[in-house]
């Protein structure tokens, strides 16, 4: 193989097997019951580059209402959001079957999960810590026989939950093994070519 072949090899190997972008996934779940700040693992910067948030909440609520007034244990028409703006907001609208509190008030349980998906700035989730989030019930409207309610805030036990789910897609420069031999095996092929070439004496006629 003449020296020119040996360094066109050299260069195209090294070329070739450049470091890329490997995308890896990593995922963190959790979540609270006490009704307070959740705290969700953010992306270390460290790992790479992060592309894409897969976030999966599910909440679950029980308002309480008054219901003095009233006998039975009607369904509750009631809409509105659970969880927090721009971090996995859920927002619910139905019929809910009521539970009694106590003989004047009266409480339905509301929740379900949602999805979403983030790109574009994600610099909200890249840090070194956690991420805090303080999810909340709001209640839009709420009726019972066609009668609106009036909430009602008692300290109960699973009054307010939280569970969460996170995905970080994120691209790491992590070439494998047999790369970079191939790109280190170029690299003295090229080397050896001008080794040779240096070497040469011109003919003198």
């Amino acid at each position: 193989m003449t020296g020119f072949w040996k360094l066109a090899l050299g260069v195209a190997a090294a070329a070739v097997m450049t470091p890329s972008a490997q995308a890896a996934t990593i995922t963190y779940s959790g979540g609270d019951a006490t009704g307070g700040a959740t705290f969700v693992e953010a992306f270390d910067p460290a790992a790479g580059t992060l592309t894409l948030v897969a976030l999966t909440m599910t909440y679950g609520a029980n308002p309480f209402f008054n219901w003095s007034s009233f006998a039975g244990d009607p369904m509750i028409e009631a809409s509105g959001t659970i969880g927090q703006s721009g971090f996995g907001q859920l927002v619910f609208s139905g019929q809910y079957q009521s539970n009694r509190y106590n003989p004047a008030i009266i409480g339905a349980q509301l929740g379900g999960t949602t999805q979403s998906l983030y790109t574009g700035d994600l610099s909200r989730f890249v840090g070194t810590g956690s991420i805090g989030f303080a999810p909340s019930l709001d209640l839009m409207s709420a009726t019972a026989n066609g009668v609106p309610l009036t909430r009602v805030y008692v300290t109960a036990p699973g009054s307010f939950s939280v569970r969460y789910s996170i995905t970080y897609t994120y691209a790491a420069a992590v070439p494998e093994p047999a790369g970079w031999m191939l790109m280190l095996g170029g690299f003295a092929l090229v080397g050896g070519a001008l080794r040779r070439r240096r070497g040469r004496v011109p003919a003198i006629a």
